[in-house]
């Protein structure tokens, strides 16, 4: 095989690594939340009022968003090895490092994008990216929001935190009997405290008795590109983008 196709190979090799460690990671997040580590209690304030608070222990372990980094990465990877294909078909050993080009704006694009036309006297390239591939935010969103993860990645682990816990029983009773009941379905986001309607007088202790309604998620929180959304899918979502990319890639200059 030669260029680009040799590239195109190796970009579906990074994709079907970022697969398997999905797979991994997967795994290893089920093993932390069936192991419950989350906190939740309820004591009354300095003002005497009920709260509820909720909380991690002892922390989400440093193996989730490494993992996560290593994955986004690889994605990242594979569509710098797409372009660097073509530059390499073109210029073979003397080929320059080039990246894909990615942009939360589409008009910051056009200048890269026209500069590589004319380099590979490759016209189609435009139509390519503008029309099939779309790098930018309002675009495939989803490869804008990876290429600021592996930028985040680069110089921070990514923020990943527990999402909502969601209840199908919440009872809260004080010493002298008296007692709230929330509704099945309601909801608590880990780490806040929440403030209850008045349970008894503020001298009375106040007892929890709930029931989780089904596994808390782990959640990508970095502010400005993807925020309380769950890990898993949205990693898996940003691979099945990539894929279909690099298989773009390999019908389009094949």
């Amino acid at each position: 095989m030669t260029e680009p196709q040799d590239s195109f190979t190796h970009a579906s090799f990074k994709v079907q690594w970022a697969f398997r460690h999905i797979n991994d990671l997967n795994w290893f997040c089920h093993g932390f939340i069936n192991a419950k580590p989350y906190t939740i209690r309820t004591e009354r304030n300095n003002e005497g009022v009920a709260i509820i608070q909720t909380g991690v222990s002892p922390g989400i372990p440093p193996q989730i968003p490494l993992f996560a980094g290593d994955i986004v990465h690889a994605l990242r990877c594979a569509l710098d090895y797409c372009w660097m294909g073509l530059e390499r078909s073109v210029f073979g050993d003397s080929a320059k490092k080039k990246t894909f080009p990615v942009h939360e704006e589409r008009q910051n694009l056009v200048s890269p994008v026209s500069e590589a036309s004319k380099r590979w006297t490759l016209p189609q390239i435009e139509t390519f990216i503008f029309d099939k591939i779309a790098p930018y935010k309002a675009g495939n969103e989803l490869l804008w929001q990876l290429n600021r993860l592996d930028n985040r990645d680069k110089h921070n682990l990514l923020i990943v935190s527990l999402g909502k816990i969601s209840f199908s029983k919440l009872n809260v009773t004080a010493s002298d009997g008296s007692c709230i009941s929330s509704p099945s379905g309601f909801t608590l986001v880990v780490g806040q405290e929440v403030p209850l309607a008045a349970v008894g007088s503020p001298g009375c202790k106040v007892e929890l008795d709930y029931e989780i309604a089904a596994p808390v998620d782990i959640v990508v929180n970095e502010a400005g590109v993807i925020e309380s959304e769950p890990l898993i899918p949205t990693l898996l979502k940003m691979a099945e983008a990539v894929n279909q990319v690099v298989e773009l890639f390999r019908q389009t200059f094949s």
